[in-house]
């Protein structure tokens, strides 16, 4: 892996598109301390993220930053909105099959919305133009 040539000249490791569980394993698995305050440049969080899911990848930053690497990336993303969507598919057990089913719409908006300070917008509930206009600003 490209660990093996990394030295002390290097300042860091830039990581274009998005890094497969593999790589993160990987770059986990350095023993010898190359990435002790070098930098991981990563393009932007969607890539980061897109990696596989959110606790794992969290996990695997947090011991990146355990061991003295210093993840960045080179540009930051926007929020403008969080959409949710009260349904889910509910799995019976008697007839092996699903039926559509919701969870309480006001309890998730009041609980999402208490988490950020961006619109958030009940997919079921919003026309299509309010989406896309809220989207804009």
């Amino acid at each position: 892996m490209v660990l093996r040539h990394m030295n002390g000249r290097i300042d860091g490791l830039a990581v274009s598109g998005m890094i497969a569980k593999a790589a993160y394993e990987a770059l986990l698995d350095d023993k010898e301390g190359r990435l002790r305050g070098k930098c991981l440049i990563f393009d932007d969080p969607i890539k980061v993220l897109a990696s596989g899911a959110p606790d794992e990848i969290s996990a695997w930053l947090v011991r990146l930053r355990g061991m003295g690497a210093q993840p960045e990336v080179l540009r930051q993303i926007d929020l403008k909105m969080i959409t949710v969507n009260p349904f889910y598919p509910k799995y019976r057990f008697s007839t092996r099959d699903y039926e559509a089913a919701y969870v309480d719409k006001e309890a998730l908006m009041a609980a999402v919305s208490s988490q950020v300070e961006v619109p958030v917008v009940n997919v079921l509930d919003a026309r299509a133009g309010e989406v896309h206009s809220m989207a804009l600003r």
